[in-house]
Order: C-alpha cells, then sequence, then structure tokens
C-alpha cells in the first residue's frame, strides 16, 4: 500500500476516534458500598450530568470539548488534502501538502484537551485527584479517566503517524530544494 493512501487510512481513523471521543464521556466518578454501585460519567457537550452538584466546571468542560471539535474539523480538513493529493487532484500542490501538517497539529489540540480535562476536575471539592480511590465508612469512591478521555490520546497518536506518513516523500521524489535546482538547469 502507498504511503500517502495509508496516511489517509489513519487520518480517517484518527477523525473516527477523536469523533467517538468527543460523543463520550470524559470523567466518572464511581461509589461502590455492599452490593451497591453509583457511576456518574460526563463529557465535554453532557449538559445533563452537570450543574449544581456537577462533576465538573461547565466553561472548562465546554472549552475542552471545542478543542475536540476544532480538532476533528483539522483532522477532517487535512485527511481531506491528503486524498486530494493522493488522487493527483489538488488545484495547488502546496496546499495539499499542508494536510499532513494540519493532521499532525491536530493532535496538539487533542492533547491540550486531554490536560485540560485533567485540570477540570474538581479536586477541591472532592478532596480527589482525577485518578484517585479513597474508602471513606465501608464505601469506595474512585474517580477516573472515561472512554472519551482516552479515545482522544488514542487519536491523537494515530494523527501524528498519519501526519508524519503523510509528509514522507515517495521515493524518487525529490526534496523540494533539489527540485527547484533541477528546474533551473534545465531552463
Amino acid at each position: 500500500m502507498d504511503k500517502r493512501l495509508a496516511s489517509v487510512v489513519v487520518g480517517g481513523v484518527a477523525a473516527l476516534l477523536t469523533l467517538i471521543a468527543l460523543l463520550s464521556p470524559w470523567w466518572t466518578l464511581a461509589v461502590k458500598g455492599g452490593f451497591r454501585v453509583d457511576d456518574e460519567s460526563a463529557g465535554p457537550f453532557d449538559e445533563g450530568k452537570r450543574g449544581n452538584d456537577s462533576l465538573i466546571d461547565d466553561s472548562e468542560a465546554a472549552v475542552a470539548g471545542v478543542l475536540v471539535l476544532a480538532a476533528l474539523l483539522c483532522m477532517l480538513a487535512g485527511t481531506g488534502l491528503m486524498f486530494l493529493r493522493q488522487m493527483k487532484r489538488e488545484a495547488s500542490p502546496g496546499v495539499a501538502k499542508l494536510g499532513p501538517w494540519i493532521v499532525a497539529g491536530a493532535s496538539l489540540l487533542l492533547i491540550l484537551a486531554a490536560i485540560l480535562a485533567i485540570t477540570t476536575w474538581p479536586s477541591d471539592d472532592l478532596n480527589m485527584d482525577f485518578w484517585d480511590s479513597q474508602s471513606v465508612g465501608g464505601f469506595t469512591i474512585t474517580t477516573r479517566a472515561s472512554l472519551g478521555w482516552y479515545l482522544a490520546i488514542a487519536a491523537a497518536l494515530a494523527a501524528i503517524v498519519g501526519g508524519v506518513m503523510g509528509a514522507m516523500r515517495d521515493e524518487g521524489e525529490a526534496a523540494p530544494v533539489a527540485q527547484v535546482q533541477y528546474a533551473r538547469r534545465i531552463q
């Protein structure tokens, strides 16, 4: 399989993982005791779970969600440019070559969103860290990251791989500087 086609596939997988991460919960608080287990999870745009007695702060969670949404849009745009480059239909070769870098850059937004998710955890209210467990009066209280947080990290890694693969030159393709020098010799 061609490197550029593989980069389009990996970029598409990264975009799909990002979409699922956006729609999945990122924060979980679990209380276990006896035969009773209570779990409360919340995602960046999960309005029903937030409020005065929320797990997380509305505005900070929304910022994490906006970062993931921006990363998703960057991945879709970058993957589209990589696809056009693969199909040799780009309007401008310079613009199409930006696709891999846009996809790889989207991973920075995802990593920033994941770090923000850790900092939005209300450790002051609960006296617990993002990944923590405490036993209180026969109950075990556990805080942890949920599926969406892990998918965002996986999507960031896939975006980096897809971007690097897409930015690699094909065999026999000269570096841009060499192409310019060769073109001058011909003229």
